[in-house]
């Protein structure tokens, strides 16, 4: 009987896990360390090898899951090959399986498997998961089903299945439609097919970045602010409701975008009239989120971080003078130093008057001489 081939890509992860003399298990076993430990595999399939990556799965890249979807197809440029299975880490194994089955445009099978305990453990289900992954792989029947995702024999669609628990060993769930099947001993069996496949397509590089964003009650704007500052896109994830309000977030943006306009005009021949055009454009947005009556708190929550934003750089140019906050502002060393000049012009002591006068100056204050005494305040 002529067994089917099928090539073995590790990444690492648990399943490859390697006591160290520090004492601590860090990805170190090699594919054929892995088949070593399940002789009766050989029954099944040829197993070829690829020992591609040692790493734990919160290392491994979208760059990477694009890498390893190019590695498979490659691999699956040999017709000789029946299927191929990817050992990984469980943190993050979901997205890779995801992520190849919307990548790869194959009908044969490319099954990813990991272990919920390390080698190290009494009865650890790594070298069960690689047995029953390549049986599956192996399977006639697998074909056509996309990428699939065995765990503690049980056969799972990439697109439907999760991780619900950190040590569980039957962590991996598809709460929503079920499993694809499940591994009878010897007997790959199917219960369903899974939905039909959308198109795949295999980019060149990946350019854009979506954060996510989880959405929890009372959420704060600091995760928000951050995606927006750098420029990435922000999603919600970890619930069912809306998450951040497109009105808050488009505020936020606004205020950013007005800041980084504002500099750029004032770094054009100090070009102020456009730069109080752009403010005017922040106020106006702002206005029509404090206006509104359907705005609701959390929306409303983006109003002092914009409210701020304006202020901040209206006083840049002379505007939203408040004298009570101005000087409240002022040190009391530099109000002493006025006091002082104060004094001194009084008893008409112009040179020390003026030499008080050019040290409040040095300090970065500026005088205004009033009918009621002098009031300082910071130089623009």
């Amino acid at each position: 009987m002529i067994r089917p081939r099928v090539r073995i890509i590790t990444t690492g992860g648990t399943i490859a896990g390697k006591l160290l003399p520090s004492g601590t298990v860090a990805p170190g076993l090699g594919p054929e360390d892995m088949l070593a430990r399940i002789p009766a595999a050989a029954a099944y399939a040829v197993c070829d090898v690829d020992p591609w990556l040692e790493v734990p799965s919160s290392a491994i890249s979208f760059h990477d899951m694009l890498h390893l979807s190019t590695r498979v197809k490659d691999a699956l440029a040999n017709p000789e090959l029946a299927g191929i299975v990817i050992t990984h880490g469980t943190g993050t194994l979901e997205q890779t399986a995801y992520f190849l089955d919307v990548t790869l445009d194959t009908d044969r099978p490319v099954v990813v498997t990991g272990a919920m305990r390390n080698p190290t453990l009494p009865s650890d289900d790594g070298p069960l998961n690689l047995f029953n992954a390549i049986q599956v792989a192996a399977c006639e029947r697998s074909r056509g089903l996309g990428v699939l995702v065995v765990m503690n024999g049980t056969i799972h669609c990439a697109r439907d299945v999760t991780k619900s628990s950190s040590a569980n060993a039957a962590a991996f769930q598809s709460p929503e439609f079920g499993p694809l099947g499940a591994i009878d001993e010897d007997y790959v069996f199917y219960a369903r097919r899974p939905f039909a496949r959308i198109p795949a397509v295999l980019p060149q590089t990946i350019t854009a970045r979506v954060e996510r964003i989880p959405f929890v009650a009372d959420p704060g704007d600091l995760l928000l602010r951050a995606a927006l500052e750098t420029g990435e896109k922000a999603g919600n994830g970890d619930s069912g409701s809306a998450g951040p309000s497109p009105a808050k977030a488009k505020l936020l943006a606004e205020a950013r975008k007005t800041e980084k306009l504002f500099e750029e005009s004032m770094e054009d021949d100090f070009n102020s009239a456009k730069a109080q055009g752009h403010l005017f454009d922040l106020a106006k947005a702002i206005n029509r989120v404090a206006e509104s009556g359907r705005m609701s708190e959390v929306e409303r929550a983006a109003l002092p971080d914009a409210t701020a934003t304006l202020r901040r750089l209206g006083e840049t140019l002379g505007l939203f003078w408040d004298a009570k906050r101005a000087q409240e502002a002022v040190p009391d060393e530099v109000q002493a130093i006025v006091r002082q000049r104060d004094e001194a012009r009084l008893q008409k002591q112009w040179q020390k008057a003026d030499e008080l006068r050019d040290k409040i100056l040095a300090l970065g204050y500026v005088l205004e001489d009033q009918k009621g005494g002098t009031r300082a305040r910071r130089k623009l």
